[in-house]
């Protein structure tokens, strides 16, 4: 989605800066702090000060950590809140096999269903500052919404 798109379609919407795989985080591992602090600041102004937050998250990855340490910088250079994440790919155990059918299925091929490195307990997951619970939990109840979301994966074997 580029820019453009993003302004014409922001309106009521909670953003937050993203993974590994994001914007702001790509840059800042190609050491472009800069680029990353202008595009950030971009994105509170696009979205308004309230609707747009950093993101900070622990998968135990060094890449993560070195970003996190960039993030929490952000943060406190331009005044734009931070939030404390994780990747949830599914909340109940018993959804585990489903889940890692899905990956194999897009995948192609089995990516070690026992210890796929999407499996987070949420239980560990550790926050960094008190601030970034704190801005987590005010977007929770600013978002009061229920989605049901329906994949059928029966015919994908895990092995």
């Amino acid at each position: 989605i580029n820019h453009e798109y993003i302004k014409q379609h922001c309106e009521g919407l909670i953003c937050l800066s993203a993974c590994l795989a994001g914007e702001i985080p790509k840059l800042l591992l190609k050491n472009d702090y800069e680029g990353a602090k202008n595009t950030a600041l971009w994105y509170s102004k696009v979205f308004g000060k309230d609707n747009y937050y950093l993101e900070i998250q622990d998968h135990d990855i060094y890449e993560q950590k070195q970003v996190n340490n960039y993030i929490l910088r952000l943060a406190k250079e331009t005044g734009i809140g931070l939030v404390a994440t994780n990747d949830v790919h599914f909340v109940d155990e018993e959804n585990a096999e489903a889940h890692d059918r899905y990956i194999y299925a897009i995948v192609g091929r089995n990516v070690c269903c026992d210890t796929i490195c999407c499996r987070v307990d949420m239980k560990e997951c550790r926050c960094r500052t008190l601030h970034a619970s704190l801005d987590g939990i005010h977007i929770a109840v600013r978002c009061a919404h229920e989605a049901t979301i329906g994949i059928c994966l029966e015919n994908i074997r895990c092995r």
